[in-house]
């Protein structure tokens, strides 16, 4: 067999390799694909499609009446929109109090302390806890004679109509709660955080006189950026879809406590659901617009 025999016999059996490479490749990535394809893309092209119809979900969705952009416009002039919006905005307050009570309990608990896993574990449970069990738990605690009641009373202080009062204190009440369950998973990201900082950075400032304080916010805080990036992106999305706890906690309250999604779903029950799509995608829409923008204070903030 001459040389050119062998090149081309070479080629043949690296084109061979690499087919079979890429048949095993596309095997893999076929179920997410078509899993992907399937609860993903087509829900939403569907969501998009109903959007634009009267559907009432009592009737297959291509037999409903095409009626353009109604329940767009109908969006910007509903009046409880402006509420169960201001009401999930509102819920959101409690992501900057959830960012810094976690990075305070993740530095006591970064530190040689005692019973550190034990801590870290007791902060973690609410996270994995049912949101159903954490929810009865919190209207007992703020009910009038609920432990936070009578604790008030210890210091001689009135009792506070948490579940019964306006629906200011009402939804204070739930962001307590919703700060209170999300506290475990932003504490470990913020402890894994910390641990990866390099200890060399301290060493050096410590020598050059810095004090703790000047260490925190010159070194430590700077580096926790990306782990403080990511949890901001997860709250806000995660708060942007709050459904359950109001739902379960105030059960029959009016539009005053209502998140957005709340909304959206009475909608579709209430035989609109063409309307509740169109909540929906717009509720997409503005999620994906402020990510967007934090993506991009992100980035400059990192060229900088």
């Amino acid at each position: 067999m001459n040389d050119t025999a062998l090149v081309e016999t070479s080629k043949n059996t690296k084109k061979k390799k690499i087919s079979s490479e890429n048949l095993w490749g596309w095997l893999f990535i076929a179920l997410p694909v078509f899993g992907t394809s399937f609860f993903v893309f087509f829900p939403l092209l569907m969501a998009i499609y109903a959007s634009f119809t009267s559907w009432s979900a009592m009737v297959p969705l291509f037999d409903a009446k095409f009626v353009n952009f109604d329940n767009y416009i109908k969006f910007f002039t509903d009046e409880h929109i402006r509420e169960t919006l201001f009401n999930t905005v509102f819920y959101m307050i409690g992501i900057p109090i959830n960012v810094i009570l976690s990075l305070l309990l993740a530095i006591c608990m970064n530190r040689p302390i005692k019973f550190a896993n034990t801590f870290r574990v007791i902060f973690y449970i609410p996270v994995v806890a049912s949101v159903v069990s954490i929810t009865l738990l919190f209207s007992r605690l703020f009910d009038i004679n609920g432990v936070v009641n009578r604790f008030l009373r210890i210091f001689g202080m009135s009792e506070i109509k948490w579940s019964n009062g306006p629906a200011w204190l009402k939804k204070i009440t739930i962001t307590i709660m919703l700060v209170w369950k999300g506290l475990g998973g932003s504490i470990l990201l913020f402890i894994a955080g910390l641990q990866g900082v390099n200890k060399n950075y301290f060493e050096a400032a410590k020598l050059d006189g810095a004090g703790d304080v000047k260490i925190f916010f010159k070194i430590t805080l700077p580096q926790l950026y990306p782990v403080i990036f990511y949890i901001v992106i997860t709250l806000f999305i995660g708060g942007a879809q709050i459904y359950t706890e109001p739902a379960l906690f105030y059960p029959n309250a009016g539009y005053d406590v209502m998140p957005l999604v709340l909304y959206l779903y009475n909608q579709q029950f209430a035989y609109k659901a063409g309307y509740s799509a169109a909540i929906g995608i717009m509720l997409g829409i503005m999620v994906f617009i402020v990510t967007a923008i934090q993506f991009y204070i992100n980035k400059r903030k990192s060229e900088n």
